[in-house]
């Protein structure tokens, strides 16, 4: 009887223990991060075309991997964000996600109009609120559990001048 009491004491505590833990990284999870950088890196383009491609990278500064929610391109003097230039052939986003101290290079087409733009990124920080909300989308019976809204954030790289004299 004692050692079945006993038991049941060392479960209601470990089960506590795990909903504390579990509590704490969601309420963690929603304190202000380092933002990630955005650097330029200088120009490529490919053989028999005039399409200059910048090649910026991404570095994560944060303890926790970003998710990509879009990007976009800010052409200075124009009212809205244009969708980015991209080919195949030279780098882009290649996963869902950013880990933790990791960079990606992008390149990115040099837009015709404008003399200024820059890069616009759009993310949020893969939290415990996150994988939950994942889970939620594959498991139906985890929708029930409230995550709250989702956070996105937008970092964007200094203005990039277009330089004819370099083309």
């Amino acid at each position: 009887m004692k050692v079945r009491r006993k038991h049941l004491i060392i479960g209601v505590i470990v089960a506590f223990g795990l909903l504390l833990v579990l509590t704490m990284l969601l309420l963690n999870s929603s304190t202000r991060a380092r933002e990630p950088r955005i650097v330029f890196a200088g120009y490529t383009n490919l053989p028999n075309s005039d399409t200059r491609f910048a090649l910026i990278t991404v570095e994560n500064t944060d303890l926790l991997p970003l998710r990509w929610r879009g990007s976009s391109i800010e052409v200075h003097g124009s009212s809205g964000l244009k969708a980015p230039i991209i080919n195949p052939a030279l780098p882009w986003f290649t996963g869902k996600t950013l880990k933790s101290k990791g960079a990606q290079t992008v390149a990115i087409g040099e837009p015709s109009e404008g003399q200024k733009w820059r890069l616009v990124v759009r993310f949020t920080r893969y939290t415990p609120k996150e994988w939950l909300r994942d889970l939620q989308f594959k498991y139906s019976f985890l929708s029930r559990i409230p995550v709250g809204p989702l956070k996105v954030q937008t970092i964007t790289s200094a203005w990039v001048t277009r330089e004819e004299a370099a083309r």
